[in-house]
């Protein structure tokens, strides 16, 4: 993780309400395993909640809020 902002934990918790799990394994990575019988759609899930999942915890940080685990604040 190259912004301080976006932890480890912070997107693991914002991509599991998305039904994307992810593994935080240092306080700069996380580790994403991906079953042989994935498909191409459900790669293109996980990277567009990925996306999303960035930003919103960019946008909770820049409205200076902790926003829930569902997104809000």
């Amino acid at each position: 993780m190259a912004d301080p902002r976006i932890t480890p934990a912070k997107l693991c918790q914002a991509l599991k309400q998305r039904s994307v799990l992810a593994m935080p394994t240092s306080s700069k990575s996380v580790r994403f395993v991906v079953h042989y019988q994935i498909s191409d759609g459900d790669i293109q899930y996980a990277l567009t909640c990925i996306e999303e999942a960035v930003e919103e915890i960019l946008a909770c940080d820049a409205k200076s809020e902790r926003c829930s685990t569902n997104g809000t604040s």
